[in-house]
């Protein structure tokens, strides 16, 4: 934001100006949208990314012209070494981060597990359904969703649509799937009133067959 400012006052008497401010003021009130939502998913702060290109395009040609021009050596591969680090650092860590939870983590050993557990319950054509959205498990099951709706907690907050929470329930309480995973992550209790009539289902027809503290395992009677 306070680079925006600064590329605005160097714009002043530029032709687009005003197409200028339009775009810090989309961006300005953008953020405010994205932060009213109450929504911390990264991938909704996409629609930031335009605004941010005339910003980061002055920026670089500022470092660009000072690489070029400069006669200090060290001042030079300095600033490269700095826009390098400042450009990739972020992606570095995310990197880091994901290898260290989701490739050597306690939780892909229990993923694995447990589809593996699912794999030996369940025969080729059998069909499954996690509830809420840790749609990843169905990598591990090598089955099917009983239902084209394999994310929907969000879906379900978020949409007006009475058919699309008709579709996902008659989808479970008229095919049954064969194995049914309710993640431990709060967001079934959160929208319990949409989850309640495949909760009673499952206390009925279904029984336990593996249990950690990420999920549970159902499998039909």
């Amino acid at each position: 934001m306070i680079v925006s400012i600064f590329w605005l006052l160097s714009r002043k008497h530029d032709k687009n100006y005003l197409f200028y401010i339009g775009n810090y003021i989309s961006l300005v009130v953008s953020i405010l949208l994205i932060i009213m939502s109450k929504y911390g998913n990264q991938h909704y702060k996409m629609p930031l990314i335009p605004f941010f290109v005339p910003v980061l395009s002055f920026c670089i040609n500022k470092i660009y012209l000072n690489i070029l021009f400069s006669e200090n050596r060290i001042a030079k591969y300095g600033t490269l070494l700095i826009l390098l680090l400042t450009v990739f650092s972020h992606e570095l860590l995310n990197a880091m981060v994901m290898i260290r939870e989701n490739i050597i983590s306690k939780n892909e050993v229990l993923c694995k597990k447990a589809g593996n557990i699912i794999n030996l319950n369940t025969e080729a054509g059998d069909e499954v359904s996690i509830l809420g959205n840790q749609c990843c498990m169905y990598l591990y099951t090598k089955r099917d969703s009983v239902s084209k709706y394999i994310y929907q907690s969000d879906l379900l907050i978020n949409s007006n649509s009475i058919k699309i929470k008709n579709d996902y329930l008659s989808d479970i309480i008229i095919k049954k799937p064969m194995i049914l995973i309710k993640p431990l992550d709060g967001r079934v209790e959160r929208i319990n009133d949409f989850y309640a009539q495949i909760l009673s289902m499952i206390d009925k027809e279904y029984f336990v067959i593996f249990e950690s503290g990420l999920f549970i395992v159902y499998k039909r009677k």
